[in-house]
């Protein structure tokens, strides 16, 4: 939980996105590795700089597929249909 002015808040992530994101994100440790490693070879800046564009990536989907808490305004009134189930 983050408390923000007072209010708790948890970040929500989108139904069947995690994979999305944790594939993303062990890619860029792989490749972050992969540079560590490599340290001292020619071709190493390569693998540090696609680890720092897929870590970029990551945090995109992290942003993207958010799911925030939706409260209905003010006004608003919502009708179910007929074939909507039962609560």
């Amino acid at each position: 939980m983050v408390n923000i002015f007072g209010e708790k808040n948890k970040m929500k992530i989108a139904k069947g996105s995690k994979w999305w994101i944790l594939i993303s994100f062990f890619a860029a440790v792989v490749l972050l590795i992969l540079y560590l490693l490599l340290i001292n070879e020619e071709f190493a800046l390569i693998f540090l700089f696609f680890s720092v564009l897929v870590f970029l990536k990551t945090g995109f989907f992290l942003i993207f597929f958010r799911d925030p808490e939706r409260k209905i305004g003010h006004g608003i009134a919502a009708v179910k249909n007929k074939g909507d189930k039962k609560n």
